[in-house]
């Protein structure tokens, strides 16, 4: 099937993810070393910085894999497709759903917490370099939260969908959108 993603892991693996659900990771000489399946679509996958490989997608899910492609864990609480996840400095993910919550959780998969407050699609999310997280969306805001993602304030000036965010030194955070504005803002 298709291939959607491609990407050379730390130990000189390719891995490789397609819409038929599932993931490949191939030796340097083009050898499937292990087949993964999915229960869905694969959106995307990240190494972590253990070598532990993170993937999630259209089943709501994030799963753990280890570097050999063996199943870990597999991570419950989204209700609709899995966007995008980080691993921030400390180790724990941070992922964001088409059910507008961004969600905190430990580098095992425990869940910490729920960060709830866009009301419409969230386009993006950053780790601060304080510690903080940003995260804006459809809903033409963006919202910092405390490192334990307890929410701090909303960032509101844009009168369409905010597409990106990126922080400044002396951390401003520049922001733009549909709007065709750029908005600087103290962080």
């Amino acid at each position: 099937d298709r291939i959607s993603g491609i990407q050379e892991l730390s130990g000189g693996q390719i891995l490789s993810w397609s819409y038929d659900k599932t993931l490949r990771l191939w030796d340097i000489d083009r050898n499937v070393r292990a087949m993964i399946g999915h229960r869905d679509y694969v959106e995307d996958v990240m190494e972590l910085s253990d070598g532990r490989l993170l993937s999630w997608g259209g089943d709501e899910t994030l799963r753990l894999w280890d570097s050999d492609g063996g199943s870990i864990s597999v991570w419950y609480g989204h209700s609709d497709r899995v966007w995008q996840a980080i691993e921030l400095a400390d180790g724990r993910i941070l992922s964001y759903s088409a059910d507008n919550t961004l969600r905190l959780w430990t580098s095992d998969g425990t869940f910490l917490r729920a960060l709830e407050g866009h009301t419409e699609y969230i386009n993006g999310m950053a780790e601060l370099s304080d510690g903080r997280i940003l995260s804006w969306g459809d809903d033409s805001t963006l919202r910092l939260w405390d490192e334990d993602g307890i929410f701090l304030r909303a960032l509101e000036g844009h009168t369409e969908y905010v597409s990106g965010a990126i922080e400044l030194s002396g951390g401003r955070i520049l922001s733009w959108g549909g709007d065709s504005t750029l908005r600087l803002w103290d962080g």
